[in-house]
């Protein structure tokens, strides 16, 4: 299995969004319309990266542009989100290598921090603790365990504190 990690481009596009929505139709608890969320989000200034494995098309992750905001002004900083993995080939560490490669990329992008919003049991391999623990909430109702942040830089939270402001896209 040879996997390949790069940018998504404009002939990734209809495929990527047919992959995200077959990742999440078996997830219950997933948001419907995760492939249209795709489609907003596809700017400039955004990463989305894709997992190729032999030629196919496998998995796909995406970094948005998002704020922290609080009383004194807004912060830059990245959400994660969605993260898909085509069923077939879930449990193979492709979804694992998607978030290492985003996060490295991510850390040349000049953000202090990334915010998801996920599986407690599965963020944290890769660094995130709660976003409380920096003194950041999500925007909505949502379980502690499941708001996690990491510090791409060090103290890359430090004097921050405030409300996660989600892009309209998320909303839509």
């Amino acid at each position: 299995m040879e996997l390949v990690i790069r940018e998504e481009n404009e002939n990734d596009y209809s495929s990527v969004e047919d992959l995200v929505k077959k990742a999440f139709e078996i997830d219950r608890d997933a948001k419907a319309g995760e492939h249209e969320l795709v489609r907003k989000l596809r700017r400039p200034g955004n990463l989305s990266l894709v997992a190729m494995v032999d030629g196919r098309l496998v998995g796909h992750i995406m970094l948005s542009r998002q704020f922290i905001k609080d009383g004194k002004g807004d912060y830059p900083c990245l959400a994660l989100a969605p993260l898909a993995v085509l069923p077939s080939y879930q449990g193979r560490g492709i979804g694992s290598q998607l978030v290492e490669e985003a996060l490295s990329r991510a850390r040349n992008m000049d953000y202090g921090s990334v915010f998801v919003l996920g599986h407690e049991g599965y963020y944290p391999k890769f660094g995130f603790i709660r976003a409380s623990s920096f003194s950041v909430k999500a925007p909505f109702e949502v379980p502690d365990k499941n708001f996690m942040a990491l510090e791409l830089k060090e103290d890359g939270l430090k004097g921050v504190s405030g409300t996660l402001i989600y892009g309209q896209e998320f909303y839509d």
